[in-house]
């Protein structure tokens, strides 16, 4: 339930229609003791018309200001794919991080109450070893365990590795810490490269990823991980630097 309200209810037209409710009964006190002040029969008149339009019940204002908002804002979500927000985010440069498991660091990226419906980046290798990748994930999810960047919650992670001595990059991905597709050889790309990466999920949950424009993976995914995105790199216990620039995401 906190969560329905959370992503249905509108601030600003909650308190606007406070404010009305709170004017109404402001006018309905200075209109029941106006008639104190003037004593005439025209302003006796207008007072018993003013008065009787106001006096709405305050239950049903009451009732306008909680459940109007929540109908505005579903059927504003219902059509918002016609209007999708964008936004850029920083770019990120990230080392070891020796205080998390594997040497993880990580950049939340704040997607408010909307639903993640795609991220595009450009991953630049500063080391011989590499692993990045991309965390979809539930409100509740956690972004790291104990021991690995893996968690058994809902989520879904996308990531890229290169290793020591090669310029391939192979893409592994998990589904809640299992895995799902080890792939090989996806791209080619040596220290002070660039890798292209986009991540799309449409409105059927259907998840595809792109590397340098090049399809790599798709599956039907848990709508649940569209709620929070996290871009994650770690080292295994070996250095690593890495940046991430490009960053741009869109949500609904």
């Amino acid at each position: 339930m906190s969560t329905f309200f959370r992503r249905n209810f509108d601030r600003k037209a909650f308190f606007t229609g406070t404010l009305l409710i709170i004017l109404a009964i402001v006018l309905d006190l200075i209109v029941k003791n106006v008639n104190k002040i003037f004593q005439s029969e025209f302003i006796n008149c207008l007072i018993k018309i003013f008065s009787y339009n106001i006096k709405i019940p305050l239950l049903i204002l009451i009732f306008l200001v909680i459940f109007i908002p929540l109908l505005i804002n579903r059927i504003y979500n219902k059509f918002n794919f016609l209007r999708p927000r964008r936004f850029k985010g920083s770019n990120w440069y990230t080392t070891n991080n020796i205080n998390n498991p594997q040497g993880a660091s990580y950049k939340e990226l704040d997607i408010g109450n909307e639903l993640f419906k795609s991220v595009s980046l450009t991953v630049t290798p500063l080391s011989e070893y590499m692993r990045f990748g991309i965390k979809l994930l539930d409100e509740e999810s956690k972004i790291l365990s104990s021991n690995s960047v893996l968690t058994s919650d809902i989520n879904h992670l996308l990531h890229l590795s290169k290793n020591i001595g090669s310029d391939v990059i192979n893409g592994t991905f998990y589904i809640n810490e299992k895995l799902d597709i080890n792939k090989k050889e996806i791209a080619q790309c040596a220290v002070s490269g660039k890798i292209k990466m986009r991540c799309e999920i449409d409105s059927y949950n259907h998840l595809e990823l792109f590397i340098n424009n090049t399809k790599v993976y798709e599956i039907v995914v848990n709508p649940d991980i569209r709620k929070r995105i996290c871009l994650l790199a770690w080292g295994d216990g070996n250095a690593f630097e890495l940046n991430v620039s490009n960053i741009k995401v869109e949500t609904k």
